[in-house]
Formats: structure tokens, C-alpha cells, sequence
């Protein structure tokens, strides 16, 4: 307590507090980096996991001493890792398509698995006209349409001139 009674500024009293917070915090909370993995990818395989562990080796070798030859391992093994990945990925699909031919709602089903979810491309909720906020759908749609017919408008007037 008889140290809080020294501190002179009122902003040296605040930095004091927060020093010493995040010690204490640091000492019983401390952050913690972790990787987060991303999905699986069922065409990767250990063989090729070992490869990728090799060409990363060799690239590190490679910055570490800076000699040409290593430079030239690392670049065979970062072309043999493409070019797997593109033939483990082929190999993979052309299988699961293959084997679902017969059935449509499984074959759509695994198409649509490996494609990347898109994020939903709605209308806004609201835009401004005027100043004013405009929520019904079908005003909104016009206040799009007006908008682009201004700007066609505009730029045929901009290329006469």
C-alpha cells in the first residue's frame, strides 16, 4: 500500500496499475499461440506429408547456407510436392466421381463438397435516398436501377464531350 502513496502524476499512477496487472495476469494467464488446422483434406496422404517435411528441411538448409546446390535440391522438391499434390488431388476426385456415376444424388452430393462455400450475395436491408433510409425490396432494386442508369447516363455524356 506505501507504494501507491509516491506516485506523483495522475498518468504514472495508471501506467503503474496496468504494469502491474499484466504481470499478474501474465504469470497466471499467459497467452498461448496455437495452430488451428485447417479442414481435412482426404486426398493428402502420409507420403505426402513426408515430402512436404522434406521440402521444407531442404528450403530451410537452402536459406541457412545459401549454396546453389541446396538451392537446387530444394527447387526439385518443391516441383515434385506440386506436382503430387495435383496428382493426389486428380486421383482423388476422378475416384469419387467415378464411383457415384450411378447415383445422381450422390454424385451431386460429393460435386458439391468440393466446392468452396460461397458467402450469400443478398441485397442490403436498407439504403439511403436522399438522405432517407428505403427497406422495402422492391425499392430497393429501383434505387439500384436508377443508380446504374445515372451512371450509364454519365459516361455516354462524358465520352461526347
Amino acid at each position: 500500500m506505501g507504494r501507491y502513496r509516491f506516485i506523483a502524476r495522475r498518468g504514472a499512477g495508471l501506467d503503474f496499475f496496468r504494469e502491474s496487472f499484466m504481470q499478474i495476469v501474465n504469470r497466471h494467464a499467459p497467452l498461448r499461440k496455437c495452430r488451428i488446422k485447417g479442414r481435412e483434406n482426404p486426398w493428402f496422404s502420409p507420403e505426402l506429408a513426408n515430402m512436404i517435411h522434406e521440402r521444407n528441411r531442404a528450403w530451410g538448409k537452402a536459406r541457412t547456407t545459401e549454396l546453389t546446390t541446396y538451392w537446387f535440391v530444394f527447387k526439385q522438391l518443391r516441383n515434385k510436392c506440386t506436382s503430387l499434390i495435383k496428382k493426389a488431388k486428380s486421383q482423388y476426385f476422378l475416384s469419387v466421381t467415378t464411383e457415384n456415376l450411378k447415383d445422381p444424388q450422390r454424385f451431386w452430393k460429393a460435386i458439391k463438397s468440393f466446392a468452396v462455400e460461397k458467402i450469400s450475395q443478398a441485397l442490403p436491408t436498407f439504403v439511403l435516398r436522399d438522405s432517407v433510409p428505403v427497406y422495402n425490396r422492391l425499392e430497393i432494386l429501383n434505387c439500384f436501377n436508377e443508380h446504374f442508369l445515372s451512371v450509364g447516363s454519365l459516361s455516354g455524356y462524358m465520352q461526347e464531350s
